[in-house]
This record gives structure tokens, C-alpha cells and sequence, in this order.
């Protein structure tokens, strides 16, 4: 089996153990050093399992009540998580939460700024006619750039997190992408982390979460429901 222990972001003694494995195994002659991805949730910030790291990127989405249990208030869960841009060159926000300016606040290196509601940010995003049960499609725009980008996960939600997905990538590597965000090999979109998409003929019916956050079911109809309609 898995000598970790299957956690979001694993304990200090896994997680340092990995890192120094995957910088082991990189190939000694590439011009590129090797790039991890990883989620930090608020826990591991809490309890500072990652205080010795220092992230070229990090990206800040939004804020939910699902974590209330662990930090009791939403500005603790807030200051938790606002810790990790403190520790990054490079801060890509969604200005389309509220928490966005606390951390900006944070933030200690160059800021970038995302929306899928205004175009007062560096990257905007723009739904487009014909996203339905293949995924969302969108155009993302920037001063530099104008991209049609296609994401093959239902929901608004999928909008926000590939376009910053997509401006991470763009900024770590200081490039241009010139194409869509497609799925990875072998992987059904519609049965994605939590989410589970039940199809009747050629429509979505419901979605499920399971295990239910606090507000997962509310978003879940509001989610299917644009689809859903013809």
C-alpha cells in the first residue's frame, strides 16, 4: 500500500519525505526545475505544515462555511488561510470574494487578480453560449491575451477554478497558453471529488455530495439547474 497517509496535504514527515523523492528523481539535465502541485488546506496552515515552503504560486478561490467546525469563526478560517500568501512570490485572487482583500493584505510578493463578475480584475472571465453536459465553455480576458477556454466539469464553479487554474500556469511559467483546458486521460468529469452527476436521457437530472458540506446541496441544484434547462 501507500506508505502516506491519504491526507489533503500531508503531515510534515510524508510530506517533506515526498518532496525530496520527486526532487531526487527529476532529470538532472532539464532545463526546467520540477514543478509541484499541491492543495494546502487551512488545517495544515493552522497547525503549520508548511511554514518552511515558499510557493512560486498560490491561488486563492473562495471561502465556505465548511471548515467552521475546525476554526469556529470565518475571519480565524480567513487569517488561516490569508497565512499562505505571506509564504508566495506570486498571488493569484478571486475578487469575486468577499475575503479577496484580506489576502491581497497577505500577500508579499506580485498579485494577480481573477473574475468570473467583473471585468475590474487582470484576468476576466466571460461565459459563452453552448456549455451544457459536455462542460462550460468561456473566453478569458486580459490585457495581453483573449482565449476561448473549454472545461469539461459542470458548473460556475468550474469557470472560476480552470480560469485560475489556467492564470497559475501562465504566470509560474511566464508564457502564453494558446490552448483549451481538456480533461486528463481517463478521467469521467461528471464523477469528480465529491460531486456525482446522475444523467437521465440527455440531460442532467440531480447531483449528489457525499459527505454533504453545509452548503453543498444548495449548490449542487444550482449548479445542474442552468444545464438542465432547455
Amino acid at each position: 500500500g501507500s506508505p502516506y497517509s491519504g491526507m489533503t496535504t500531508p503531515e510534515p514527515a510524508e510530506l517533506y519525505s515526498l518532496l525530496a523523492r520527486m526532487a531526487a528523481d527529476a532529470p538532472a539535465d532539464s532545463p526546467h526545475p520540477p514543478t509541484v502541485v499541491m492543495e494546502v488546506t487551512s488545517h495544515a496552515l493552522a497547525f503549520h505544515k508548511v511554514a518552511p515552503l515558499r510557493f512560486a504560486v498560490s491561488v486563492f478561490t473562495n471561502l465556505t462555511q465548511d471548515h467552521l467546525d475546525f476554526h469556529k469563526t470565518m475571519e480565524a478560517y480567513a487569517d488561516a488561510k490569508a497565512s499562505l500568501f505571506a509564504q508566495s512570490r506570486c498571488s493569484v485572487l478571486c475578487i469575486d470574494s468577499p475575503y479577496a482583500e484580506r489576502m491581497r493584505r497577505q500577500g508579499e510578493g506580485r498579485v494577480v487578480t481573477c473574475s468570473s463578475a467583473s471585468r475590474n480584475a487582470d484576468y476576466s472571465a466571460f461565459p459563452l453560449s453552448g456549455s451544457g453536459r459536455e462542460g462550460v465553455q468561456y473566453r478569458l480576458e486580459a490585457a495581453h491575451l483573449s482565449l476561448r477556454l473549454f472545461c469539461p466539469i459542470l458548473g460556475h464553479f468550474s469557470i472560476t477554478n480552470s480560469m485560475q487554474a489556467a492564470v497559475a500556469a501562465m504566470e509560474r511559467a511566464s508564457i502564453r497558453a494558446t490552448a483549451a483546458i481538456w480533461p486528463f486521460p481517463g478521467l469521467d468529469p461528471s464523477r469528480l471529488g465529491k460531486f456525482l452527476v446522475v444523467w437521465r436521457m440527455d440531460r442532467p437530472l440531480c447531483m449528489g455530495v457525499s459527505p454533504a458540506p453545509k452548503q453543498g446541496p444548495q449548490k449542487a441544484v444550482r449548479t445542474v439547474a442552468p444545464a438542465a434547462i432547455r
